[in-house]
């Protein structure tokens, strides 16, 4: 867990700012302080904050799905969880992860060479997609540009791949999440629910066997989404397409431990008409750390007297 702190540090993408607490809660830096100060969460439960955030901004809770999971107290809270909707680019997370067991079990390597197929060009951010066609790009590029970027022709490629030489990328992604699959849309591609992109999360936070994926998405999306209030010591990945707009994360304390994962995912509440994407995404992640944080010094408070 250390070198994955160190490393993110050494990306210089942003500066760290550390609180020291009990447990090793990271609290929100002095800057966040008099953010949000006419909301309290004293005597709120999740579900008070998630429902009252929900409200303020005026949105349809039936169309907004979030799972939120307590590393310390092994305690999931969830709203419309199973919920089923396009994971839009939530679902690179996965991707990555699963190229990164088969790189750590010797099936393939950092620098595999993953051929560039025509069809698979898509349109987009990345380096991939705006830099010249290359006859093929080396695993760890693809895996990178399409975590930092989210590129999508880096993405497309590596599916492409996995269904021709590997296996069922979907079925595969399930897999990992360890969640309950209920719902039979689940096995159509790039189809998930909040609870399958937690059990994804929760799998790569646990283990250093996926620390350059977790490296790579500490660096990505600064001030945007989960991070616009909370930029530091959050990994996180968003999905944007058509009426879905999602953004998951993983929030670590300052010795790279994971404290919390958030996954919020919504269908057609007008996230990209309104122009509140970020206060939306911000408010949710704020306040449910600083509760986070209550909750544990309250907790922690307790055991020693």
């Amino acid at each position: 867990m250390l070198k994955r702190f160190f490393a993110t540090c050494c990306l210089c993408l942003f500066a760290w700012s550390f609180g020291i607490t009990p447990l090793m809660v990271v609290q929100a830096n002095d800057q966040l302080k008099d953010i949000d100060q006419n909301y309290s969460i004293k005597n709120k439960t999740v579900d008070d904050i998630l429902y009252d955030t929900i409200r303020e901004f005026g949105y349809n809770s039936d169309q907004i799905s979030i799972a939120f999971y307590d590393f310390i107290d092994d305690t999931h809270y969830t709203l419309n969880s199973d919920i089923t909707m396009l994971g839009a680019s939530t679902t690179k997370v996965a991707t990555a992860a699963l190229y990164t067991s088969l790189i750590n079990e010797g099936y393939l390597s950092f620098d595999t060479p993953i051929p560039f197929v025509e069809a698979m060009f898509e349109e987009g951010g990345g380096n991939i997609t705006n830099s010249p066609i290359q006859p093929s790009y080396a695993l760890q590029d693809l895996i990178y540009e399409m975590l930092i970027n989210s590129d999508n022709t880096a993405w497309n490629l590596l599916t492409h791949y996995y269904f021709n030489y590997i296996g069922n990328h979907q079925n595969d992604m399930l897999m990992l999440s360890g969640a309950d699959i209920y719902d039979p849309e689940l096995y159509q591609f790039n189809h998930v629910n909040a609870e399958v992109l937690e059990g994804i999360l929760i799998a790569i936070a646990s283990s250093d066997y996926y620390s350059n994926v977790v490296d790579t998405m500490l660096a990505a999306q600064p001030h945007w989404l989960l991070k616009y209030y909370l930029n530091d010591n959050m990994a996180v990945k968003y999905g944007y397409l058509d009426e879905y707009f999602h953004d998951t994360g993983i929030y670590f304390d300052e010795n790279g431990e994971p404290l919390y994962t958030l996954v919020v995912m919504t269908d057609n509440i007008g996230l990209d008409y309104d122009g509140m994407q970020n206060e939306f995404f911000g408010l949710i992640n704020l306040r449910l750390n600083r509760w986070f944080e209550a909750q544990h010094e309250s907790n922690s408070i307790s055991k020693t007297l």
